[in-house]
């Protein structure tokens, strides 16, 4: 009888990328949970057949579901056990090593996942050649696994789990003083930002909260500074946690400074991923800490960027009192910084309710003083916002010498990237209504890096506003998709005063498409949303629209006094160039329903309205002009 004949393939580890695409592939989607990958590929070490173990381990115990509401996959990697097949090949293969090789690999599991030969030679004992030795013959054995970087070789444990049954193999205190040689080890050799996060971990293992708590927040400035914000997060709440641990806090109040400004930190963390909740509790927690360190200049700067969060909630009460507050302090202290900031937050209070004039007026004071301290960061913000004033007012040149003048000053300081993204979108914004194809350049490369950097409110603007350069071209489709994406983004952020003028681009984009009860609906909903939190000026484009609804449905009467309500609203905020286009529409209503007299009035005046400001409108000009014609006609 012959014998069997049997093939044996060799399963390489997936590399992240290879790994990625057979997990999208299981789940039938293009991105994947946030954390499930990094968890994989530290659990599985990359093999294939324990990734569909994990996987099916994640959807056995429910901590892996779909959200139909949200169109996510939602998923629990705190709760996750991993496999006893996966556990029991870590446990044979440990078995198998000589007490060298043990000794050895327990000063490497206490280093982590990836090994440093230098490192890990000055704290074993072992001389050079021989942790080479056991280093390859650890290889062989499938307890590590080299890769190939740049012509060097590097090691590390084969999964997250060989490691972990190494490690266990220590008891406390020693493995306590081992964390401690391989921190001070580290320290030595490399510089403290360049492994602060291993520094962090080992510092903390070995007890020391003071220096645990020192790196926690080294590892978190450096995630900040290349846009990380997850990560920073991360190390920054680590940071936290190990300060209030500390049983030696010192009593001169240094410890709570430092802990305000980690919470400074976090917070503007927070507010470039959208996460406004996260935001909300570190401003209460730094308020309290202002407090307690009976710290004016710390509470006012709690103030001024409370300031910023509540306009974005729409809370215009809460956002008016603080900036009102923040400024007379900063005077009340005769410090010049401190009142600049406090008149760029009231000037923004102001620009969401539409006091245009007095918008403008606080960030004129704002800038003089930035300039006269020489701090460049606030002027490019104060000319940004004096450019968006401006454009508002449908006031296109000054508004684009602002916005260049802010873009120039941005890039020679080399500002960040998150401030080159919003510069980008006020000129993409701006030249919407003349030039389509710059306007298209300007805001696809603010998309671009708002993705690069997480920055979640840029990606939903620039989204927005290049959903409107389709709309305005009449590709309502392409409009469309655009644009419930960015609706879609901003109600998870919960950014009430975003979403009213998000929501009012939507609305034209379904009006396009002749969906009238889609733009009903939108309209109304942004109506109200905008009257709550007391935004005139969008109030006045939601009656607009709810006006041309009205119209498309022939019901001339009910869109004339919509759009008597805009152009009243439109005249007292002094915005001609959305009057222009309110007053078009006005003209078609009183055509319609036969008052030739009123439909000339109305439409003579919006292409007088039109001329004024050099033919620049929010709207195609093509439809006012079409509008004024049909009258005439």
């Amino acid at each position: 009888m012959p014998m069997p004949v049997y093939e044996v393939l060799r399963v390489s580890p997936l590399s992240e990328a290879e790994a990625a695409e057979l997990v999208k592939s299981m789940l039938g989607v293009d991105e994947l949970p946030p954390g499930l990958l990094p968890r994989l590929i530290a659990d599985t070490g990359g093999n294939p057949l324990f990734i569909e173990r994990v996987m099916r381990q994640l959807v056995d115990d429910d901590l892996l579901q779909y959200d139909a509401g949200a169109r996510a996959w939602r998923i629990d990697l705190d709760n996750l056990t991993l496999p006893d097949s996966i556990q029991a090949v870590a446990r044979r293969r440990l078995a198998r090593l000589d007490p060298d090789s043990l000794n050895l690999l327990q000063w490497a599991a206490v280093m982590g996942r990836w090994l440093d030969l230098e490192v890990l030679a000055e704290v074993s004992g072992f001389e050079p050649a021989e942790v080479f030795g056991l280093i390859v013959r650890a290889t062989r054995s499938h307890v590590l696994v080299s890769d190939e970087q740049a012509g060097k070789y590097t090691y590390r444990f084969s999964d997250e789990q060989m490691r972990e049954v190494i490690y266990s193999t220590l008891e406390p205190v020693p493995r306590s003083e081992r964390h401690r040689r391989v921190g001070w080890a580290l320290r030595e050799r490399y510089p403290e930002s360049e492994v602060a996060e291993e520094l962090t971990w080992h510092f903390e293992r070995s007890g020391d909260r003071q220096l645990a708590f020192r790196y926690a927040r080294l590892a978190g400035d450096k995630a900040r500074r290349a846009y990380a914000s997850e990560s920073a997060i991360q190390h920054y709440t680590r940071a936290l946690d190990f300060a209030q641990q500390r049983d030696d806090r010192p009593a001169d109040g240094t410890d709570m400074q430092a802990e305000f400004d980690i919470l400074v930190a976090r917070e503007e963390c927070y507010q470039l991923i959208g996460n406004r909740p996260g935001q909300q509790a570190d401003l209460d927690a730094m308020a309290r800490l202002a407090e307690d360190l009976n710290d004016v200049r710390r509470r006012i700067v709690v103030m001024t960027r409370q300031v910023e969060l509540a306009t974005s909630l729409g809370n215009s009460a809460k956002a008016q009192q603080s900036a009102e507050s923040a400024l007379a302090l900063a005077r009340e202290i005769d410090d010049r910084q401190l009142e600049a900031d406090g008149l760029l937050s009231l000037g923004q209070v102001h620009f969401r309710l539409s006091a245009h004039a007095q918008a403008s007026a606080c960030f004129g004071q704002a800038r003089r003083i930035y300039h006269e301290l020489a701090n460049q960061s606030g002027e490019v913000i104060s000319l940004r916002r004096l450019g968006e004033t401006a454009r508002r007012m449908s006031r296109a040149d000054e508004a684009r010498t602002y916005f260049e003048e802010a873009l120039t000053i941005h890039r020679r300081m080399g500002g960040n990237l998150a401030g080159e993204a919003a510069i980008l979108n006020s000129l993409g914004t701006l030249a919407i209504g003349s030039d389509y194809a710059r306007a298209r350049t300007y805001l696809e490369q603010s998309l671009s890096i708002a993705r690069s950097i997480g920055d979640r409110s840029g990606q939903v603007r620039a989204t927005n506003n290049l959903g409107m350069i389709y709309w305005i071209l009449g590709l309502y489709g392409q409009a469309r998709e655009y644009l419930e994406q960015a609706v879609q983004i901003e109600r998870g952020m919960q950014g009430r005063s975003h979403l009213a003028y998000y929501l009012e681009s939507l609305g034209r984009v379904y009006l396009g498409l002749e969906e009238h009860t889609l733009a009903q609906q939108v309209f109304e909903e942004g109506r109200t949303l905008s009257t709550d939190i007391g935004d005139r000026w969008h109030e006045s484009l939601y009656e607009l629209g709810l006006g041309r609804v009205a119209l498309a449905r022939g019901d001339p009467a009910g869109g004339r006094d919509h759009l008597t309500t805009a152009v009243d609203i439109q005249r007292e905020l002094g915005t001609p160039s959305y009057l222009a286009t309110s007053l078009a529409w006005l003209g078609t209503a009183y055509l319609a329903l036969n008052d030739w007299m009123a439909a000339q009035r109305c439409t003579s005046e919006a292409v007088a309205q039109l001329e004024a400001i050099g033919n620049v409108a929010d709207s195609p000009l093509q439809d006012i002009w079409w509008l004024r014609y049909r009258v005439l006609k």
